[in-house]
């Protein structure tokens, strides 16, 4: 992966977990395991 993938794949990333933190903690319904959720924080 070089670094233009990399960024993309960091923004993709941030996108996702933030959609998954306001689903968690504001909407009270999450969509995936905390393990999916770990999973793709780690990445």
């Amino acid at each position: 992966m070089n670094s233009f993938e990399a960024q993309i794949r960091i923004a993709e990333l941030s996108e996702q977990l933030n959609a998954h933190n306001y689903n968690y903690y504001v909407l009270n319904a999450p969509v995936i395991s905390d393990q999916d959720f770990d999973f793709l924080l780690k990445e």
